[in-house]
This record gives structure tokens, sequence and C-alpha cells, in this order.
């Protein structure tokens, strides 16, 4: 798992670009993001998956562990029980560092999360034109949000042939950007992530970003386009000043590392973005080494304060072999009320 030390999880984030990115085009505008999102859930799947709120860790990592793996973390077999409840799984895009993910099947979401885990799937699509990636994101505004929207519909048909159906969250990890025109930058990402969101959203979905809380300038991308919206459902132009927008994604899952398992408090994206709706998660750890079940695994520490997809909450025992804390964080919108995992 490709990831930048930690003085660098400040400028960049934990990168999980593909290597072969930096050669790539980038893809072409669609016209119609919405077409073609007919596909039948693969049979014996978990098509009935919820978005539902998740106050505690989770981990991601590059490639996707194997169920067997994951079971024996979630019960502690031949050892102690991780302290983790979900897991972050790259579902989709032509830039994530483990592109193959052989153990990522329909059958792997069914079997994960009848054991009691709650999934984030993530796409790691185009960035931004001065990321140093190369496949860029336009600098027109309707460009940029075409290409968002036409990721997100991507992103829906990688989810349904998983069996992951309509109305559960889905993340855009950018990479961050602290070099060059980095105003145009943070606008083509604007744009690029309402065209992702009004996307998500047609399709039911929730929308998240991933990213730095510094290099991917995430509280400006809060905050919203400060120049006028390309027309969209629910795209209401520049907001007035130091004023959030009606356009920026769901929620957000920012990189800040290393640090303590608590969404607040960050460095570089202050309490209030996100922070009221309950829909902040954190990375605060990258690349350490875990044992748990008699399972070691190299993985990111992750704090979650928000959506994942996981089976119905009401159907499932909470406790050790649970899914963990599903109320916690329905009220909690400052630091006092919830500030740890």
């Amino acid at each position: 798992m490709t990831r930048y030390r930690p003085v660098a999880a400040l400028l960049l984030a934990g990168s999980l670009l593909s290597p072969s990115g930096a050669n790539a085009q980038p893809k072409p505008p669609a016209s119609a993001a919405l077409e073609g999102r007919a596909v039948t859930v693969s049979a014996g799947s978990a098509s009935a998956l919820v978005s539902s709120d998740l106050g505690e860790q989770f981990f991601d990592r590059c490639d996707t562990p194997t169920a067997t793996q994951t079971l024996d973390w979630l019960e502690g077999n031949a050892g102690s029980a991780s302290p983790d409840f979900g897991i972050g799984v790259y579902i989709s895009g032509d830039f994530r560092g483990c592109p193959t993910q052989p153990n990522l099947t329909a059958q792997w979401v069914s079997d994960v999360t009848a054991d009691g885990w709650a999934v984030l799937p993530i796409d790691v699509g185009p960035q931004v034109s001065c990321g140093n990636f190369n496949t860029e994101i336009p600098s027109n505004p309707a460009l940029a949000y075409e290409l968002g929207a036409q990721e997100a519909a991507n992103a829906v048909l990688a989810a349904a042939k998983l069996g992951i159906g309509s109305g559960v969250p889905i993340v855009s990890d950018l990479e961050g950007w602290t070099s060059g025109p980095i105003d145009t930058c943070t606008m083509e990402a604007e744009f690029y992530l309402q065209g992702w969101t009004d996307d998500l959203h047609a399709a039911g979905d929730l929308a998240g970003v991933y990213g730095s809380s510094f290099g991917t300038h995430l509280h400006e991308i809060w905050r919203g386009p400060s120049t006028t919206s390309v027309a969209g459902p629910g795209n209401i132009g520049p907001p007035p000043p130091d004023t959030p927008s009606q356009v920026h994604p769901d929620f957000v899952w920012a990189a800040e590392w290393p640090g303590s398992a608590t969404v607040w408090n960050l460095m570089y994206m202050p309490n209030s973005d996100w922070g009221s709706f309950d829909r902040r998660s954190r990375q605060f750890n990258a690349n350490v080494s875990h044992t748990y079940g008699g399972v070691t695994m190299t993985v990111d520490d992750d704090c979650a304060n928000g959506p994942f997809a996981r089976n119905n909450p009401a159907d499932l025992e909470t406790g050790e072999g649970g899914i963990g804390n599903t109320d916690a964080i329905s009220e909690t919108d400052d630091p006092s009320e919830d500030p740890y995992c």
C-alpha cells in the first residue's frame, strides 16, 4: 500500500493512486452520466445494505483482505479482537493503487456484512490538474462537473456489481495539491464534487469526499465554489462569505496523521465543517501493523462519525462480534459530546 509518510499527510493525504496513473489519460466527460445504470445486483450478495451511522473505529487498506481475515479480526479468534467495526474498500476508479482486488467480490461483501462489518465504498478517480498526478480534472467548471458526474455513475455501477444497492454512501478520494495555481485547482475539485454529489443523489446514494485536511483544502470544499455554479440539481451558485454552500458532499473523511482516534480539533478543518450533521470521519494513522485474532495486517487507522453501508442494524446484535455503536453519534455535534471513537 503506497502511502506518504506522516509529515506529508497534512499535504497530500495517503496516496492510493495507481503508479500507472501518471501516464493515463483522463476519461472524457459524459453528457449523460446517469446512462447505463441498469445493472442487476449479484445473486447471493448483500443487496439489502442500508446507510447507517458508525460511531466506532474502522480501517482501510489498499488491497481488500479475505473474509476469513476480517472475521478473525472481528471475533478475536486465536487472540484479541480488533477495535474496528468498519472497512474502507476501494471499489472503483482508474487510479486505485490496487486495481485488481481479487478478494473484493459480491460474495465478500455478503460475507463480511453478515459477520457484522460495516463497509465504506471508495472511488479513486481523476485528480486536480496541479496535483502532479496527470489525471486531470478540467479547469472548465462545466467539464469538471460532467467528469464528476460520470465518475459517480461508474462508482454506482461498480457498487451494484458488488451487490451494494442504492441508498448507501460512496467516497471520492481526492489527493492533495500544494503547488501550482492552488485556487484554480480547488475550484476544479469543487465543481467535480458538485457533479459527483448530484449524480450520487440522483441514484439515491450519499456522497463523500476523502482527502488531506490541508492538502485537499477540505474547508474550502465545505464552503463550495466561489464562482457562479453550473446548472444542476441543488446547485445554487456561490455561498455568502464564510457560509457553507449546499453543494458540498454529504460527509467528509479527512486524513490528518499521526493523531488520536477523534474526528475533532483537526489543524486545518474547523469542527463546524460537516460537524453539526455528524458527518465527519478521520484517518488518524497510516501504514500501521496490527495483529488481532492471530492475523497481522498493515492498515490505516480511522475514526468514524458518519455513514457506512451495512446490514440493517435492527437485524444484528450489538457488542462483541456485532456492529458497534449505532446511536452514539445521532445527537453529537461538538467535541464535548463525542470526543473519541
